[in-house]
Protein backbone atom coordinates (compact mmCIF):
# COMPACT_ATOMS: atom_id res chain seq x y z
CA UNK A 1 0.00 0.00 0.00
CA UNK A 2 2.86 2.11 0.91
CA UNK A 3 4.04 1.76 -2.96
CA UNK A 4 1.38 2.88 -4.39
CA UNK A 5 0.55 5.24 -2.36
CA UNK A 6 3.70 6.66 -3.24
CA UNK A 7 3.42 6.07 -7.08
CA UNK A 8 -0.35 7.86 -6.36
CA UNK A 9 1.77 11.25 -5.42
CA UNK A 10 4.08 11.31 -7.67
CA UNK A 11 1.92 10.59 -10.65
CA UNK A 12 -0.29 13.37 -9.31
CA UNK A 13 2.33 16.04 -9.82
CA UNK A 14 3.24 15.90 -6.13
CA UNK A 15 6.99 17.03 -4.96
CA UNK A 16 7.98 14.65 -2.32
CA UNK A 17 10.12 16.00 0.10
CA UNK A 18 11.49 16.22 3.91
CA UNK A 19 8.72 18.93 4.62
CA UNK A 20 5.47 18.14 2.61
CA UNK A 21 5.97 14.37 3.13
CA UNK A 22 8.49 12.98 5.79
CA UNK A 23 7.25 9.83 5.47
CA UNK A 24 7.57 9.14 1.79
CA UNK A 25 10.56 11.14 1.36
CA UNK A 26 12.23 8.86 3.88
CA UNK A 27 11.12 5.84 1.91
CA UNK A 28 12.46 7.27 -1.09
CA UNK A 29 15.95 7.95 0.46
CA UNK A 30 16.27 4.09 0.43
CA UNK A 31 17.89 2.76 -3.07
CA UNK A 32 16.06 -0.35 -3.11
CA UNK A 33 12.47 1.66 -3.09
CA UNK A 34 14.09 4.20 -5.59
CA UNK A 35 14.88 1.17 -7.80
CA UNK A 36 10.90 -0.45 -7.27
CA UNK A 37 9.23 2.54 -7.66
CA UNK A 38 11.32 3.49 -10.82
CA UNK A 39 11.01 -0.28 -12.47
CA UNK A 40 6.62 0.92 -11.97
CA UNK A 41 7.13 4.77 -13.22
CA UNK A 42 8.72 2.83 -16.17
CA UNK A 43 5.95 0.93 -17.35
CA UNK A 44 3.84 4.53 -17.61
CA UNK A 45 6.78 6.07 -19.79
CA UNK A 46 8.22 7.91 -16.57
CA UNK A 47 11.18 7.64 -14.45
CA UNK A 48 11.85 8.69 -10.94
CA UNK A 49 14.12 12.21 -10.58
CA UNK A 50 15.57 14.39 -7.42
CA UNK A 51 17.14 17.40 -7.35
CA UNK A 52 21.04 17.24 -6.95
CA UNK A 53 21.22 17.03 -3.29
CA UNK A 54 18.15 14.73 -3.34
CA UNK A 55 16.15 17.22 -1.41
CA UNK A 56 13.02 16.57 -3.65
CA UNK A 57 11.61 13.57 -5.58
CA UNK A 58 9.35 14.07 -8.63
CA UNK A 59 8.38 12.02 -11.54
CA UNK A 60 8.37 13.01 -15.09
CA UNK A 61 8.24 11.47 -18.57
CA UNK A 62 11.11 9.38 -20.24
CA UNK A 63 9.95 9.27 -23.99
CA UNK A 64 8.36 12.26 -25.52
CA UNK A 65 7.81 11.39 -29.04
CA UNK A 66 4.46 10.83 -27.89
CA UNK A 67 2.78 14.02 -28.45
CA UNK A 68 0.70 14.17 -25.59
CA UNK A 69 2.84 13.46 -23.39
CA UNK A 70 5.54 16.10 -25.02
CA UNK A 71 2.56 18.67 -24.41
CA UNK A 72 2.12 18.19 -20.88
CA UNK A 73 6.17 18.75 -20.43
CA UNK A 74 6.06 21.98 -22.60
CA UNK A 75 2.74 23.12 -20.14
CA UNK A 76 4.76 22.28 -16.92
CA UNK A 77 7.54 24.19 -17.83
CA UNK A 78 5.51 26.66 -19.19
CA UNK A 79 3.78 27.11 -15.51
CA UNK A 80 7.47 27.05 -13.73
CA UNK A 81 8.71 30.23 -16.02
CA UNK A 82 5.59 32.00 -15.58
CA UNK A 83 5.97 31.76 -11.92
CA UNK A 84 9.82 32.40 -11.58
CA UNK A 85 8.97 36.04 -11.57
CA UNK A 86 6.46 36.61 -9.07
CA UNK A 87 8.55 33.87 -6.64
CA UNK A 88 11.97 35.85 -7.21
CA UNK A 89 10.01 39.01 -6.36
CA UNK A 90 9.31 36.89 -2.81
CA UNK A 91 12.38 35.81 -2.28
CA UNK A 92 13.66 39.45 -2.45
CA UNK A 93 11.20 40.97 -0.67
CA UNK A 94 11.81 38.37 2.23
CA UNK A 95 15.80 38.77 1.85
CA UNK A 96 15.73 42.36 2.61
CA UNK A 97 12.58 42.53 5.15
CA UNK A 98 14.40 40.42 7.29
CA UNK A 99 18.27 41.44 6.32
CA UNK A 100 18.95 37.94 4.84
CA UNK A 101 22.04 37.48 2.57
CA UNK A 102 20.70 33.87 1.58
CA UNK A 103 17.84 33.16 -0.49
CA UNK A 104 14.93 30.17 1.05
CA UNK A 105 16.11 26.79 0.71
CA UNK A 106 14.17 23.19 1.98
CA UNK A 107 13.39 23.70 5.34
CA UNK A 108 13.47 27.13 5.98
CA UNK A 109 10.94 28.41 8.05
CA UNK A 110 8.40 31.55 7.39
CA UNK A 111 6.79 33.20 10.09
CA UNK A 112 4.04 35.58 8.60
CA UNK A 113 3.98 38.03 12.05
CA UNK A 114 8.01 38.58 12.31
CA UNK A 115 7.77 38.79 8.34
CA UNK A 116 4.55 41.06 7.99
CA UNK A 117 6.28 43.26 10.82
CA UNK A 118 9.40 43.38 8.70
CA UNK A 119 7.72 44.53 5.85
CA UNK A 120 5.96 47.56 7.58
CA UNK A 121 9.11 49.25 8.93
CA UNK A 122 9.71 50.47 5.38
CA UNK A 123 7.45 52.08 2.98
CA UNK A 124 10.03 50.39 0.31
CA UNK A 125 9.07 47.07 1.36
CA UNK A 126 5.41 47.70 1.72
CA UNK A 127 5.47 48.98 -2.02
CA UNK A 128 7.36 45.47 -2.93
CA UNK A 129 4.49 43.90 -1.14
CA UNK A 130 1.78 45.77 -3.43
CA UNK A 131 3.64 45.73 -6.65
CA UNK A 132 3.23 41.45 -6.27
CA UNK A 133 -0.15 42.20 -7.15
CA UNK A 134 1.02 43.33 -10.67
CA UNK A 135 1.95 39.30 -11.07
CA UNK A 136 -0.88 36.53 -12.44
CA UNK A 137 0.10 34.46 -9.49
CA UNK A 138 -0.81 36.63 -6.82
CA UNK A 139 -4.30 38.22 -8.93
CA UNK A 140 -6.27 37.74 -5.78
CA UNK A 141 -4.66 40.58 -3.83
CA UNK A 142 -6.57 43.50 -4.46
CA UNK A 143 -5.31 47.09 -5.05
CA UNK A 144 -6.58 48.70 -2.01
CA UNK A 145 -6.10 45.48 0.47
CA UNK A 146 -4.37 46.15 3.84
CA UNK A 147 -0.58 45.14 4.06
CA UNK A 148 -1.71 42.11 6.23
CA UNK A 149 -4.40 40.64 3.80
CA UNK A 150 -1.48 40.94 1.00
CA UNK A 151 0.86 38.89 2.51
CA UNK A 152 -1.96 36.86 3.81
CA UNK A 153 -2.44 35.19 -0.05
CA UNK A 154 0.75 35.45 -1.45
CA UNK A 155 1.79 32.62 1.62
CA UNK A 156 -1.99 30.77 0.82
CA UNK A 157 -1.19 30.91 -3.10
CA UNK A 158 2.82 29.72 -2.66
CA UNK A 159 1.58 27.12 -0.17
CA UNK A 160 -0.79 26.21 -3.07
CA UNK A 161 1.64 25.92 -5.44
CA UNK A 162 3.90 23.82 -2.96
CA UNK A 163 6.99 26.15 -2.38
CA UNK A 164 6.01 25.92 1.32
CA UNK A 165 4.00 24.07 4.16
CA UNK A 166 1.88 25.32 6.57
CA UNK A 167 3.13 23.52 9.65
CA UNK A 168 1.97 25.32 12.54
CA UNK A 169 -1.45 26.66 11.98
CA UNK A 170 -2.03 28.74 15.08
CA UNK A 171 1.11 31.00 14.83
CA UNK A 172 1.19 30.77 10.98
CA UNK A 173 4.49 29.63 10.53
CA UNK A 174 5.39 28.04 7.18
CA UNK A 175 8.26 25.95 6.11
CA UNK A 176 9.82 26.16 2.55
CA UNK A 177 9.55 22.71 1.06
CA UNK A 178 12.26 20.98 -1.13
CA UNK A 179 9.97 22.36 -4.71
CA UNK A 180 12.26 25.79 -4.17
CA UNK A 181 15.39 23.58 -4.99
CA UNK A 182 13.08 22.48 -8.12
CA UNK A 183 12.64 25.73 -8.52
CA UNK A 184 16.28 27.35 -8.97
CA UNK A 185 17.30 24.22 -10.91
CA UNK A 186 14.39 25.21 -13.29
CA UNK A 187 15.99 29.09 -13.15
CA UNK A 188 19.30 27.96 -13.86
CA UNK A 189 18.62 26.25 -16.95
CA UNK A 190 16.17 29.10 -17.98
CA UNK A 191 18.91 31.39 -16.89
CA UNK A 192 21.30 30.14 -19.50
CA UNK A 193 19.08 29.32 -22.27
CA UNK A 194 17.37 31.81 -22.59
CA UNK A 195 17.39 36.00 -20.75
CA UNK A 196 14.98 36.89 -17.64
CA UNK A 197 15.10 40.94 -17.66
CA UNK A 198 14.49 40.67 -13.70
CA UNK A 199 16.18 43.32 -11.12
CA UNK A 200 15.32 40.54 -9.00
CA UNK A 201 17.54 37.96 -10.19
CA UNK A 202 21.06 39.35 -9.65
CA UNK A 203 20.34 39.46 -6.10
CA UNK A 204 18.42 36.23 -5.77
CA UNK A 205 21.68 34.87 -7.97
CA UNK A 206 24.31 36.09 -5.04
CA UNK A 207 22.14 34.22 -2.50
CA UNK A 208 22.29 31.06 -3.94
CA UNK A 209 25.88 31.47 -3.95
CA UNK A 210 26.16 32.54 -0.33
CA UNK A 211 24.17 29.15 0.01
CA UNK A 212 26.27 26.83 -1.79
Amino acid sequence: MELRNMLETLLAGVFICQVSNSKLYQQLQNEETRSKVNETLAELGRHLCHTEHYEVYYCAYTDLSQVQDAKRVRNQFEAIRDQIAPVLSFITLQMRAEGRDAVLISGDTVKFHDLLSNIEQEQAHLNDLKQLGRYELFKKIRPKTASQERLITVLETLEKEGYIVLTNKESSIYQVSGKIEYFYSCLNFIRDHEQIPLEEEDEVQRGLELDN
